[in-house]
């Protein structure tokens, strides 16, 4: 996968003409933003890479999806422009298969693919936790974390229910709903974090300056926003 995104990059310098989609988020950071996106790619079983820092506000992802004309591998470029209240995202897409030089997808396809993400990350049910997806590995579809980094997912912004029990950016989550996170597959742990229902409680595992501290979170409405 590493290949694909080294090629796309060097194919988006080369084709800096290429058209893109662009949709502004009311009421979103560019970091809520980040984390909905990761959430979406992650779900559908993409990957997603932000090269050097996750705070990077221009990023790559890919997955695969099965078309009428054989199973293509769809790249995305996404840049994300904080605005007063809101973030504007521009959104690139490309498809290759058979190791054929990537092609700008039809204009109609890349709204329909911009539609898709707003329809995911909005009007969810969430948590309120956004958080650092890609400096991990995973080895055998687990997340594993960097060398000398203990295991666990970095939170990078905390709201709703989840700044209410107390929990900070920086916390480390290290277990959900009593299974270590080395155990969680990604794509499972992408989608546990999305709620079904106001009923729904989460139960999280956090270490902060050496502590554990345990606390069950219920989701609420995200609107227009996204965590």
């Amino acid at each position: 996968m590493k290949k694909i995104f080294l090629a796309l990059i060097l194919f988006i310098s080369s084709n800096l003409a290429y058209a893109t989609t662009t949709e502004v988020f009311d009421g979103m950071d560019e970091n809520a933003l980040k984390a909905g996106i990761s959430k979406y790619i992650l779900t559908r079983g993409g990957v997603v890479n932000h090269g050097e820092s996750y705070s990077s506000n221009t990023f790559q992802a890919a997955e695969q999806r099965h078309t009428k004309r054989g199973i293509y591998t769809y790249n995305y470029v996404f840049k994300l422009t904080p605005l007063d209240e809101s973030t504007r995202l521009d959104l690139t897409v490309y498809y290759s298969a058979y190791g054929m030089a990537p092609k700008n997808v039809e204009p109609y396809d890349e709204q329909k693919i911009m539609e898709a993400i707003k329809g995911a990350i909005k009007g969810r049910l969430l948590y309120g936790l956004g958080f650092d997806f890609d400096t991990y590995t995973y080895e055998g579809g687990k997340i594993k974390a960097p060398k000398g980094r203990e295991t666990g997912i970095v939170l990078t912004t905390v709201k709703y229910d989840a700044l209410k029990k107390g929990l900070m950016a920086g916390d480390v989550i290290t277990e959900v709903n009593g299974v270590p996170l080395n155990k969680i597959p990604l794509k499972e742990y992408a989608t546990i974090l999305n709620a079904k229902s106001m009923t729904d409680t989460l139960n999280l595992t956090v270490k902060r300056n050496g502590n554990l501290i345990n606390v069950t979170l219920t989701p609420r409405l995200s609107n227009n926003r996204t965590f």
